[in-house]
């Protein structure tokens, strides 16, 4: 994945079925900050790992849940989908909680 630059503001952020969770805020230093869409949020949160927002409402977009950045959107890997969790999401959770 290439890293983020200024012009990936604006981009529409999308799960691996190209439903909107969100679109790019601002990028600084690297790191793209996401304005979530309004519906399941707090499922979207989770689903991304995301804390707490920043002041201005957005919240640091980690790497690692890319899966690739194009000229007209972001596209989050496939265990990272809209207002869901996957089955893959649930073993890590449960491996999680039985340790």
């Amino acid at each position: 994945m290439r890293g983020f630059t200024d012009a990936d503001e604006g981009l529409p952020v999308v799960d691996i079925n190209d439903n909107p969770v969100g679109v790019v805020a601002a990028v600084e230093s690297g790191t793209a900050y996401v304005e979530l869409d309004p519906g399941p949020v707090e499922a979207i949160k989770s689903s991304l790992g995301l804390g707490e927002a920043n002041e201005d409402g957005t919240y640091p977009l980690r790497k690692e849940v890319v899966d690739r950045v194009t000229d007209d959107k972001v596209r989050l890997r496939g265990d990272h989908v809209a207002g869901k969790t996957t089955n893959r999401q649930a073993r890590r959770t449960e491996t999680a909680k039985s340790a």
